[in-house]
């Protein structure tokens, strides 16, 4: 497994810490929206007095849109956390605690075990039907990691993965 793969199993682990920031950015917004002044108000703009009014497009529109992201991200974040936890309360709990060691605590090395590439295959399934249920479009396996020894190999290699 790469650092990528490490990486993205880590960050599994860390989902209900995500969860819980992107709830209370939610609250946060709320808040800062509810608690401001909806009556016109009168500015002074160089000589003249000018009044002006709480504009619902420009306010309203973008909070219920940002509202609406912070909650869809919250379910998928919530369906990934149902059945990653899932899967580890499937396995036996020797690997279970192995698991939440290594990738929570950082207890053990870096040696791969079978445990570990069969965790890592779980969550791009989770990926897959959180792509699949969300209407995402589904991910094209490519080798964009193969390394050239030159710049332009790199930059040839990143091209073809994406498309161009």
């Amino acid at each position: 497994m790469d650092a990528f793969q490490i990486m993205e199993i880590k960050r599994y682990f860390r989902l209900g810490k995500r969860i819980s920031r992107v709830e209370a950015r939610m609250k946060d917004l709320e808040y800062e929206f509810h608690n401001q002044s909806f009556y016109p108000q009168s500015v002074e703009l160089g000589d003249d007095l000018v009044n002006m009014a709480f504009n619902i497009e420009m306010n309203v529109v973008p909070f219920v849109d940002t509202i609406e992201d912070l909650k869809r991200c919250i379910d998928r974040l919530n369906d990934k956390k149902l059945h990653f936890d899932r899967y580890l309360n499937s396995l036996p709990p020797i690997e279970k605690e192995y698991l939440v060691n290594k990738y929570k605590h950082g207890l053990y090395d870096s040696e791969v075990k079978r445990i570990d590439e069969a965790l890592h295959n779980e969550i791009m399934e989770i990926e897959e039907m959180i792509n699949f249920k969300f209407g995402y479009p589904i991910e094209f396996k490519k080798n964009i990691y193969r390394k050239c020894n030159s710049v332009l190999g790199n930059v040839k290699n990143m091209a073809e993965a994406l498309g161009v």
